[in-house]
C-alpha cells in the first residue's frame, strides 16, 4: 500500500451492544459520501462483525500495524466507539495520533487529531464506550442473579432438560432424561463410568443436540464425568459459589447424588495434599489431554528434584519436565507478552490525569448544584411572598410552585459516578508486573498470575505453551506460543 492514503473502518457486532448501530453497508455508504464531501478517494475498505469490548480483532490489529508503519494518513469511522470499546485499543489509537503515525481520525460529527483537546476529548468518548459495555455487562448479571435467586439457570440446560421458551423455565428432555438417568442408575449399582458411557451411546444411541451444519455426537467422557458431579441434577443450582434449591424437576434424590460422588471417590471437599503444587488441575498434556501431575523424584546423589508430566495414561509418554524449567518458560512467556514501557507509562499517566479531571468534573458540578438549589429556595420563598400579598392568582401560584419543586426533586437525585479507567490501569499494571511478580512469588501467587493471564496451558515436547487470555491479548492474536527455556 503506498504511503499515506485514507482507508474505512466499519464495524457492526452481532451482540446486543450495537442494535442501535448502522449495518455495515450502510456505514460504507455513509462514510464514502464523507470522503467525496472532502476530496479524498478512501483505497480500500475494512469491514469487520466482531465485538469491540475486549482486545484481540484480527483486523483491527492489521489496520493498527499499518498504521505503525506510517502508511496511513487518516481513517473514517462512523464513531469512535467502531473503533474501539475497550481502553486498551483506545489508548493504541490515542498513541498513534500523539506520535503523528496518524494523522486523523474522521467521522461524520467531528475530525480528531494530535491536538490535546482532541486528544482528552478522545479520551472522554472512549471512556463512556467502555462504561457502556460495563454497564451492560452488569445488567445482564443482574439479571442473572435474580433469574438464579427465582430458582432457574440463565445458562444452557445440561443433559436430560431443555429450556422451555414460551415459559421460561426449564424441563425434562422427553429423550435424553431417561436415557441420562438410566446411566445414573448403572452408576448407583457399582458399574464403572466407562462401560455405563458405552451403553448410554452405544447402545442406547444417546446423541447431543445437533446445531447448525453439524449432527448430534455421542457423549464424552469428560462431559459425562461432568454431568455425574453436576448438583442441577439433585436440584441445586451452584451460582458465583452459591448454592440455590432450583425449581426444575430434579433427576436425582440427594442421596442419591452424594452416592454417586462417593463411588467416584468426590465425598465433600477435597482432602489437601500434602505438597500444594502450583501448576497441578490447571496444565494439561499438550498429547493426550490429560492433567498434569506433579512429583518428587530422587536424583542419583540423592537429592530431590520436583518434576511435572503427563500421568501416562492410555499410552502417553510425554517426557516429564524440571519444576524450575517450566517456571523458567512461563516467565518467558509472561515477558513475551509484556506492554512496552513507554506505552504502558503514557497509559497509566494519561489515566491518572483522567482521574484528575474527573474529580474537577465532579467538583463543579457538586458547586453548580448547590447554587441551584439556593436559588430554587429563594424563588419558593418570593413565590410565596407573592401569594401572600395577592400578586398572583392561585392557578399561576400552583403552577409555578410546582415547576420549582419538580426542579429541586430533580436536583436531589444523586450524580452517578464511575470510575471507567481502573479495570484497564490494573490490566496494564498487571501486564508490567507480572513476570517480576511470578519469579518472586509462592506457589499460590505463581498460580495465581497464570489462571488470570495464562488460557489452556499445555505442556507438550518439554515446552509450555498457552495463549493470553483476553483482555491481555494486547500485541495481535497469539495461539499457543511455545517458549523454550534458554
Amino acid at each position: 500500500m503506498p504511503q499515506h492514503d485514507y482507508v474505512i473502518y466499519a464495524r457492526k457486532s452481532t451482540e446486543s451492544e450495537d442494535r442501535q448501530v448502522l449495518s455495515i453497508p450502510a456505514q460504507v455508504d455513509e462514510l464514502r459520501a464523507l470522503a467525496g464531501r472532502r476530496g479524498v478517494i478512501p483505497a480500500r475498505v475494512v469491514e469487520e462483525s466482531m465485538s469491540a469490548k475486549e482486545p484481540g480483532r484480527p483486523k483491527f490489529q492489521e489496520l493498527m500495524r499499518e498504521v505503525q508503519a506510517g502508511n496511513l494518513k487518516g481513517i473514517f469511522c462512523w464513531k469512535l466507539d467502531r473503533l474501539a470499546r475497550n481502553p486498551v485499543d483506545g489508548a493504541t489509537i490515542m498513541w498513534a495520533l500523539t506520535k503523528k503515525k496518524l494523522g486523523e481520525i474522521i467521522t461524520p460529527s467531528r475530525i480528531f487529531s494530535a491536538a490535546s483537546d482532541d486528544v482528552l476529548l478522545m479520551n472522554i468518548e472512549f471512556g463512556m464506550a467502555r462504561k457502556f459495555i460495563d454497564d451492560l455487562s452488569e445488567n445482564v448479571k443482574r439479571g442473572q442473579r435474580a433469574r438464579v435467586a427465582r430458582g432457574w439457570i440463565p445458562w444452557k440446560p445440561p443433559a436430560g432438560y431443555k429450556p422451555d421458551r414460551d415459559t421460561g423455565t426449564v424441563v425434562k428432555d422427553p429423550v435424553r432424561f431417561p436415557l441420562v438417568r438410566r446411566a445414573f442408575d448403572l452408576i448407583l449399582r457399582g458399574t464403572r463410568p466407562s462401560e455405563a458411557l458405552q451403553a448410554l451411546n452405544q447402545v442406547w444411541g444417546y446423541r447431543t443436540d445437533a446445531r447448525a451444519g453439524r449432527e448430534g455426537r455421542p457423549l464424552s467422557m469428560s462431559r459425562f464425568y461432568e454431568i455425574l458431579g453436576n448438583p442441577f441434577y439433585a436440584g441445586l443450582l451452584v451460582y458465583n459459589r452459591e448454592v440455590y434449591q432450583g425449581r426444575h424437576d430434579p433427576m436425582l434424590s440427594p442421596p442419591e447424588f452424594d452416592q454417586i460422588q462417593k463411588i467416584l471417590h468426590r465425598p465433600g471437599r477435597p482432602r489437601p495434599s500434602r505438597h500444594e503444587w502450583a501448576f497441578t488441575g490447571l496444565v494439561r498434556c499438550g498429547a493426550c489431554g490429560n492433567l498434569v501431575s506433579a512429583s518428587f523424584e530422587k536424583g542419583h546423589t540423592g537429592k530431590q528434584y520436583a518434576y511435572y508430566g503427563c500421568p501416562r495414561r492410555h499410552g502417553c509418554h510425554q517426557p516429564y519436565l524440571q519444576r524450575e524449567a517450566v517456571e523458567e518458560q512461563i516467565a518467558a512467556w509472561l515477558d513475551h507478552i509484556r506492554l512496552p514501557d513507554p506505552i504502558a507509562q503514557w497509559c497509566l499517566e494519561t489515566m491518572d490525569q483522567m482521574a484528575v479531571d474527573r474529580d474537577q468534573e465532579r467538583e463543579a458540578i457538586h458547586l453548580n448544584r448547590e447554587r441551584t438549589r439556593r436559588s430554587l429556595e429563594r424563588q419558593l420563598t418570593t413565590l410565596t411572598d407573592l401569594r401572600v400579598r395577592n400578586v398572583i392568582a392561585d392557578a399561576q401560584y400552583l403552577e409555578r410552585r410546582q415547576n420549582l419543586l419538580l426542579q429541586q426533586e430533580a436536583l436531589s437525585q444523586p450524580v452517578r459516578e464511575a470510575g471507567v479507567f481502573e479495570p484497564a490501569r490494573a490490566v496494564v499494571s498487571l501486564l508490567n508486573q507480572a513476570k517480576n511478580r511470578f519469579l518472586a512469588g509462592a506457589d499460590r501467587e505463581k498460580r495465581a498470575i497464570v489462571e488470570a493471564v495464562c488460557s489452556n496451558p499445555k505442556l507438550l515436547d518439554r515446552k509450555w505453551l498457552c495463549s493470553a487470555k483476553k483482555p491481555f491479548t494486547l500485541l495481535g492474536e497469539r495461539p499457543l506460543i511455545p517458549v523454550t527455556s534458554g
